[in-house]
């Protein structure tokens, strides 16, 4: 799911991220050759399934600084580009294998870089993550699917209305 270029970068930040207690959720390239855009997200190591807090604005200025630097230094990308160090927010990106082995029980949307059974999108319970498969199973009809790891475009955790209202209802409770 990530360019050689990504790959490169997220490889350079991990160590930093990691001195600082933090995890390298995504790094995101988009652009051309003259210019573009870096995105990394970030969240702390404490973060799960069942612990979900979000890195401060602090955290990712810290993160921009060390990023900064390093990019600097090894002049991973040629063109001009602007840095952008996010937290993860609710929604969260699922992209490697242990996100998937975490998040195992979550309502999950995937987006396939080519269709698969006729389709691009599936959103539904996350069950397994096994042989590069993510099963889940559908919302719309209860059916399981496991869709090959390799072909999905992008996955993050996805929340219904009903969900955000009980979230907010054990919030006032």
């Amino acid at each position: 799911m990530l360019q050689p270029v990504e790959q490169e970068i997220w490889e350079l930040l991990e160590p930093g991220a990691d001195e600082l207690d933090l995890r390298i959720v995504r790094v995101r390239f988009v652009g051309g050759e003259r210019s573009g855009t870096l995105q990394v997200m970030i969240e702390p190591k404490a973060t799960s399934r069942t612990n979900p807090i979000s890195a401060t604005v602090d955290q990712c200025a810290e993160v921009s600084r060390m990023a900064s630097a390093l990019l600097d230094v090894e002049d991973v990308i040629q063109s001009r580009y602007n840095l952008e160090i996010s937290s993860t927010g609710m929604e969260r990106p699922l992209v490697t294998a242990n996100d998937f082995e975490e998040y195992k029980g979550a309502r999950i949307k995937v987006q396939m870089a080519v269709p698969f059974e006729n389709r691009r999108k599936f959103i539904g319970i996350l069950e397994n993550f096994a042989d590069d498969l993510i099963t889940l199973t559908h919302d719309e009809d209860g059916q399981t699917v496991s869709l090959p790891y390799e072909q999905i475009k992008y996955a993050h955790l996805f929340f219904t209305d009903e969900d955000m209202r009980k979230m907010m209802n054990g919030i006032e409770e």
